[in-house]
């Protein structure tokens, strides 16, 4: 018997088989064809197959609640088993992958605990699977037990092997496992879970696997200690997992250091990071790495001390409202100020320094603290911050290397963000400052003139944050040659040049004190400049010559 053709026809698949001269063509459900899957493979069958499933993915995809799907279903007289029984005998990829994705579709309408109950033979061979979409199904259908049945879940066998998944080496398996075990773990079921001797045996052997695997074990472990305002802290310090992390901060092994270090910058992005550091002292432990420099730094030493600036720079960015508090703890300004003093012939080092000002500077509350304000000793903070942004502004003058771009990106990331309400006190009036001493509207006309795209983009966004302010429209306004530069558009060749530019002359129109600061004739040609668009060109008559 072969398969010719295989037509989908509504909800019936329609197939057509060569026999014996007597025989009639059949039209088979598709329930019947799911229950075809395991004989002997023809093309045409599995195409048959794919059109069933494919049929049924359309079905469910489009249905609106779990009752929907369970109705259709049974309509078409489909059980989980069929789907099954596709998924264990599919001879394809694209059969395997429509099984998969079919029975993801049915599982959330009946429950982690329904189909734990029937399948958890195939729950145990799907986690320990060697094709990853068959793995990343099976994690998907425990988690279904974070709805109504995380206990039925953390006592089945499968708890366990979501836990070795962590192990995997298919980023994805092994990120959705994390993830998973994060959303099922709370404080009340840490103990028989997460936390239970079993688990935490699992967790200890993955901890030897490799440097990969450790780092993601640590990530689960912090990511569950600063769960619910760090009310799993006492947990973790009970599991004694917290010195094998400390243990990699402390290792002589530099490569140890910078994956702990790595690991403390994405756990920045958790509610509860800045008291479960302060609780181990981490943020203490980063800022003695960054001690006064010894007159021959190692390589190791160096490295360290990037990595530890970058997880400062990312700090800022992401815990600004930490940021005084920071401060208050660790001295982070002056650790900023020796860097900047004792490296500025190291772009590896000076660069995150810069970055880490400008992201400080960035936000309100940072902004604050380098103008010395609400910070204790505030008369040190306002040296020291004061001191950090003349440097940079030094630094984004001189020219050369990476430096002096990177500065001129920190400088107007401090424009950018400083705010025009008057919430922080002096804001304004230090961002003029600043502007002026970097060289104003004729060092970023400078800027411009680059061939450096990089280059030029940093002065563009220095100038949008200065005509946020009424002092630097009023400064544009009395250079005349950069005016008459900036609209001129044959001096901006590039796509991305033009619509800097074109953000630029926008902000200005956009400043609601620009009409009173500008003379009627400057403001006129700035809004017919806006008007026209960034990509305006004039049309210049072709005249027709004769040559001989």
């Amino acid at each position: 018997m072969v398969i010719v053709v295989a037509e989908l026809v509504g909800h019936v698949i329609k197939i057509t088989l060569s026999m014996p001269q007597h025989t009639q063509p059949t039209t088979q459900s598709l329930a019947a064809v799911l229950r075809l899957a395991g004989s002997p493979p023809t093309p045409h069958a599995d195409e048959a197959l794919n059109d069933a499933l494919s049929s049924i993915s359309i079905a469910l995809s489009s249905a609106s609640d779990p009752s929907e799907t369970v109705r259709w279903l049974s309509s078409h007289d489909i059980v989980l088993d069929d789907l099954v029984n596709v998924l264990q005998t599919a001879s394809t990829g694209r059969t395997l992958d429509l099984a998969c994705r079919c029975i993801e579709l049915v599982s959330p309408a009946m429950g982690f605990a329904s189909i734990a109950s029937t399948q958890m033979p195939l729950l145990m061979a799907g986690l320990g699977n060697d094709e990853p979409r068959v793995q990343k199904l099976v994690l998907r259908i425990c988690g279904l037990a974070a709805d109504s049945a995380v206990p039925q879940y953390i006592s089945s066998p499968a708890f366990l092997a979501s836990i070795r998944c962590l192990a995997s080496p298919n980023l994805d398996i092994a990120q959705t496992s994390l993830d998973l075990l994060v959303r099922i773990t709370t404080p009340q079921n840490a103990l028989t879970g997460i936390f239970s001797p079993a688990a935490l045996s699992i967790l200890r052997n993955l901890l030897d696997v490799n440097e990969t695997v450790r780092f993601r074990v640590f990530e689960l472990v912090v990511r569950v200690g600063t769960m619910d305002g760090g009310a799993m802290f006492d947990h973790i310090q009970e599991a004694e997992l917290l010195t094998e992390i400390l243990d990699d901060l402390d290792s002589d092994d530099v490569l140890c250091r910078l994956n702990a270090i790595e690991l403390f910058v994405k756990l920045l992005d958790y509610s509860a990071t800045l008291a479960f550091f302060t609780k181990l002292k981490i943020l203490d432990k980063i800022v003695s790495f960054l001690d006064t420099p010894p007159p021959d730094v190692s390589i190791d030493d160096l490295l360290t001390r990037a990595a530890c600036l970058k997880f400062f720079c990312s700090f800022a960015k992401k815990r600004p409202q930490d940021l005084i508090e920071l401060e208050r703890a660790t001295g982070l300004l002056s650790v900023l100020q020796i860097h900047l003093n004792a490296f500025e012939d190291r772009s590896d080092i000076l660069d995150p320094t810069l970055v880490a000002i400008g992201n400080i500077g960035g936000c309100p509350d940072g902004l604050q603290l380098l103008l010395g304000a609400d910070a204790d000793g505030v008369d040190t903070c306002r040296q020291t911050g004061a001191a950090l942004v003349d440097a940079l502004v030094q630094v984004a003058r001189s020219s050369g290397g990476s430096s002096p771009l990177v500065a001129v990106q920190s400088l107007s990331c401090i424009f950018e963000s400083c705010p025009l309400d008057g919430s922080v006190k002096g804001g304004a009036e230090a961002c003029e400052k600043w502007f002026g001493e970097w060289g104003g509207w004729r060092q970023a006309r400078t800027c411009v003139r680059s061939p450096f795209d990089e280059i030029r983009v940093a002065a563009y966004a220095v100038m949008c944050g200065a005509v946020r302010f009424e002092w630097g429209v009023r400064l544009l306004g009395n250079e005349g040659e950069v005016l008459d530069f900036l609209l001129d558009r044959a001096t901006e060749k590039t796509r991305v040049g033009k619509e800097w530019r074109f953000s630029v002359m926008d902000a200005v129109i956009r400043n609601p004190k620009a009409k009173d600061t500008l003379s009627e004739v400057v403001f006129r040609r700035i809004a017919t400049y806006v008007r026209e668009g960034p990509f305006y060109s004039s049309l210049d008559p072709v005249v027709a010559t004769d040559m001989q």
